[in-house]
């Protein structure tokens, strides 16, 4: 570094003496060689692992086939539909349950589930004794819902094939992996399905069993590896002050690059070998299906032969018999040998009927798993095909890495000659940057730039941070010093604000940045501090907050003031109103009325509140309009002639005229202009349809009708409020009134009660 005297790294031949570097080399090597290996392990061990898991759910899914085929579809279908009431059929199929739940290997618990419209409920469990507790605890009763339906369950039901829960499950006996198969009838339906269960314990157990061998070596493979990489690294660790002073790395940088590219070139290959253990198996498992298939056939052709050709039926079943006597079809071998017995020909050929179709579904089974083996096959095949057209595109890429690696280092010794020039250039920058920097430790300032000596006193090496601190604010020195102190001592950066006394007298702010600088090792240097005068800002801040403060005031004072005006308007409104309703002392009150009930139907249909300040300005100056219009029409007791009615008519125009020239009423002339308009178009005065009419205005509107029916006017007393209601409904039925409005006004009425009378009465009446 270039502050504070501090020595330069080592020579070239230095380093590499010190460091060895072909002992760093070959420490990489084994240490990349180590960690691909483990890395090859661990893909084995997963490979394994899948390989087993896929064995484990193959046996699941066979022994639930072959529990299948041991049951009869018919008998288990009249179970069912009998309710377990066929005594003789419900023992006969426990009894085979049983039996092929003794035959199996590893498996905790065999049932069969049905498909009812209510829900998937189990049939036999081969563990059920009939005793309550024991059904409870252990095993499903008959007809018993089933604790957990797993995907795996619906699909066997939906396509009628064999499948497994991938997925461990958990119900009220334990954790379950399953394997599920079909009980296919004559017809091809299927009603029930045969589930074979086996604890997860049991499982993993058997999956650790497999892989703990190669996971354990991978783990020490592992250890190996990082033994190596953290001896080789501690090793190289001047390889970055190498490259500042023009030395060349590219040779262990090469064979890094191409180990780490070999290793995973490697791993592919591992990967597509890792398929062959699979291959292999399903060979083996398609010559046991094959031979199966083989022996059904045989079993059936002697079958076919029963009762026209004793030699010809023996010489077939033997054949079969020796055929399937190795496989996992007992049932046929022992049903064969029974039909050889000296029974009557007659009760042998109805024997034989019955299992010529457990032969035919058993066939089907195996046909299945004959393609499902030749479908993995191919799936193996591809996945090997594909694994090595990927380890030669890397082959491939290798070489260009490589090549590029090479390209690359000849670029390093320019790049090094354009680092030094950087730092010349950085140092120039330093020396005169708009910032203050200064570098220290705990005992002295190792250096200060300019901007900084203008702003505390000139440096000289060696000078201690008191004395190059001397213009720090006496109240504020103390802590600054013991802040840098324990910046140091702690190795953190901190943020320091504090005053000085600048050169002319007058008080500076400042604010300091501290970090702390290591070296290449990691070790401790000094700390770096950056320093800004912000005198400018703190004042600017200060006249910011006054202003601020003046401004909030005079906000306070406008604000008042608005609300002196809104309540001198408000006053004047309603001083308005009541003058116009002097004109007829049977509408007194009919406006503030009329606000009350708006602001109600509002709030009950949860306006926002700038609706609801337009709605209740509205409702109050509605009838504005009426001081053009003689009092003796607002007041005549007989009914009006068609002209003093156009002249009464006039008065929504009238009252918008009237205020449409103030901008206090600007956003509620609609209502005023338009609250005797109807949704049907017979309104006035413009005659506006449903689309034209906002909702301010049809609930003013409702209101208004609502408090004209229920008060008393010159020439007719107040309606009940039953008929009022039938006439509101009236309204609604012909499109006049907004059918949302006018419920949401009959709620308001039902709580609060028509304004004027007693509560109680209005809500009995309401009721």
């Amino acid at each position: 570094m270039f502050f504070g005297g501090r020595q330069a790294p080592p020579s070239l031949e230095l380093v590499l003496t010190q460091s060895g570097s072909r002992l760093t080399t070959v420490l990489l090597v084994c240490g990349v060689a180590a960690g691909v290996g483990g890395i090859v392990c661990a893909i084995l061990a997963h490979q394994f692992r899948a390989y087993a898991f896929s064995s484990e759910m193959a046996r699941l899914t066979t022994s639930a086939r072959l529990v299948s085929a041991s049951l009869s579809d018919l008998d288990h279908r009249a179970i069912v539909t009998s309710k377990g009431k066929d005594a003789s059929r419900l023992a006969s199929q426990r009894t085979r349950l049983r039996e092929a739940f003794s035959q199996t290997d590893g498996i905790a618990n065999v049932y069969t589930v049905t498909k009812l419209p209510t829900g998937y409920f189990a049939v036999l469990d081969a563990k059920y004794t009939g005793d309550p507790k024991s059904s409870e605890a252990d095993a499903y009763a008959f007809l018993t819902p089933v604790d957990r339906r797993t995907d795996a369950m619906v699909e066997t039901f939906n396509d009628a094939t064999a499948h497994f829960s991938p997925k461990p499950y958990r119900d009220r006996r334990g954790t379950w992996y399953a394997g599920y198969a079909p009980i296919v009838g004559r017809d091809g339906t299927i009603d029930s399905i045969v589930v074979v269960e086996r604890n997860r314990e049991a499982v993993d157990n058997t999956l650790r069993a497999v892989t703990g061998d190669i996971g354990n070596i991978a783990l020490i493979i592992a250890a190996v590896s990082g033994f190596f990489l953290i001896v080789s690294l501690r090793k190289i660790s001047w390889v970055t002050e190498i490259f500042r002073m023009k030395l060349k790395a590219a040779k262990s940088r090469r064979i890094i690059v191409g180990a780490l590219l070999v290793g995973t070139a490697l791993v592919i290959g591992v990967e597509a070998i890792s398929a062959a253990p699979a291959l292999i198996q399903n060979s083996r498992q398609r010559q046991i299906v094959q031979q199966e298939l083989n022996g059904i056939a045989f079993a059936q052709e002697a079958l076919s032969a029963l009762g026209r050709s004793e030699p010809a039926w023996r010489s077939k079943a033997e054949t079969a018999i020796g055929l399937l006597r190795p496989t996992t079809l007992p049932w046929v071998v022992t049903g064969l040998t029974g039909l050889m017995s000296d029974q009557p020909l007659r009760s042998r050929q109805e024997t034989a009927k019955k299992f010529e179709r457990s032969l035919e579904r058993e066939n089907r089974l195996r046909q299945g798993l004959l393609t499902e083996l030749t479908e993995s096959d191919q799936s193996l095949t591809e996945r090997m095909q594909r694994t090595l057209i990927g380890t030669a595109v890397l082959a491939f890429v290798c070489l260009l890495v490589l090549r590029a690696s090479t390209i690359q280092d000849q670029t390093i010794a320019a790049a090094i000659d354009h680092t030094a020039r950087i730092e010349r250039e950085y140092k120039r920058v330093i020396d005169t940057m708009p910032i203050g920097m200064f570098v220290f430790t705990k005992e002295a300032v190792e250096y200060a730039n300019s901007e900084h000596e203008k702003l505390f006193s000139k440096w000289e090496e060696g000078q201690s941070l008191t004395t190059h601190l001397e213009r720090v604010f006496e109240p504020d020195k103390e802590g600054v010093l013991r802040c840098l102190a324990d910046s140091s001592e702690t190795e953190k950066p901190a943020i320091l604000n504090y005053r000085i006394v600048r050169p002319l007298g007058d008080t500076g702010y400042v604010q300091t940045r501290i970090v702390p600088i290591f070296d290449v090792f990691g070790t401790f240097q000094q700390m770096l501090g950056f320093t800004i005068d912000m005198t400018e800002n703190v004042l600017a801040q200060s006249e910011i907050k006054r202003s601020h403060a003046e401004l909030t005031e005079k906000n306070v004072l406008l604000e008042d003031a608005i609300q002196i005006l809104e309540s001198n308007l408000n006053s004047f409104v309603k001083a308005m109103v009541r003058a116009i309703e002097a004109k007829d002392i049977y509408t007194a009150g009919h406006s503030e009325r009329v606000t009350a009930y708006s602001l109600a139907i509002a709030e009950e249909l949860n306006l926002s509140d700038e609706l609801k300040h337009i709605i209740s300005t509205g409702a109050m100056v509605h009838d504005i309009g009426k001081i053009g219009i003689p009092g003796s029409l607002l007041t005549k007791p007989s009914g009006l002639t068609p002209e003093e009615r156009a002249i009464v008519q006039r008065h929504p125009v009238v009252g918008a005229t009237i205020l449409s020239g103030v901008p206090a009423f600007e956003p509620c002339l609609g209502i005023i202009r338009h609250h005797h308009e109807r949704l049907n178009g017979t309104g006035y005065p413009d005659k506006l349809d449903e689309s034209q009419i906002p909702i301010e205005v049809r609930i003013v509107s409702a209101a208004d009708a609502f408090d004209a029916m229920t008060s008393q006017r010159s020439y007719r007393k107040g309606m009940d409020l039953s008929n009022v209601f039938r006439e509101l409904e009236k309204d609604v039925r012909e499109h006049r009134l907004d059918p949302h409005v006018v419920a949401a006004l009959k709620q308001v009425i039902r709580v609060k009660g028509i304004i004027g009378q007693k509560p109680d009465e209005t809500r009995a009446t309401a009721a």
